[in-house]
């Protein structure tokens, strides 16, 4: 390729990230503004064990955990990302689940989520991260399953997890 023609080409390479660059600030201002509706009605990730209790007790869902290494855990970054984080499956956790997160990252944490995070592993004996676990609000164990594959997404994610969550539906119901 002569030099005339990289120069045309940096040239036109240049030109149209110009002319995209303002388009794509409007769209992440836009992102930024947008507030989800589930989020704004406090449905959100708690890593206080005890809060997680005391709702899933008020509101008879059960807690959904998520045993993660948030900031070294590649498969756990991609639940999150891919599932977690989508509009779909914040709806979803919102009608059905309370959510806490048994972080194990490698940035520092209080000396007490260290602990009651060491205590909830020692009770629920994740294998790997990410582990999903649903418990009731007494810590009685529904179900669980170890990692996340690739790809896999919300449907899949749900569908996972409406079998444990009808045997939770059932437990609750004998015990009325």
């Amino acid at each position: 390729m002569n030099p005339k023609m990289k120069q045309r080409l940096l040239f036109l390479a240049l030109a149209a990230l110009l002319a995209i660059s303002p388009l794509a600030l409007t769209i992440a201002d836009e992102a930024k503004e947008a507030k989800p509706d589930k989020e704004a009605k406090g449905q959100q990730w708690t890593e206080d064990y005890a809060a997680a209790q005391a709702e899933s007790k008020k509101t008879g869902k059960p807690i959904l955990i998520d045993f993660t290494g948030s900031d070294w855990c590649g498969f756990c970054v991609r639940q999150s990302a891919e599932v977690f984080s989508t509009e779909e499956w914040k709806k979803w956790a919102v009608d059905h689940v309370v959510l806490f997160k048994a972080d194990y990252p490698r940035k520092p944490q209080t000396d007490a989520i260290k602990k009651q995070n060491a205590e909830l592993k020692a009770k629920f004996a994740p294998r790997g991260y990410p582990t999903i676990v649903f418990a009731t609000a007494d810590g009685t164990e529904l179900g669980r399953w170890a990692g996340y594959g690739p790809g896999t997404g919300v449907a899949k994610w749900i569908e996972r997890a409406t079998p444990i969550l009808a045997k939770a539906k059932e437990a609750a119901t004998e015990k009325k």
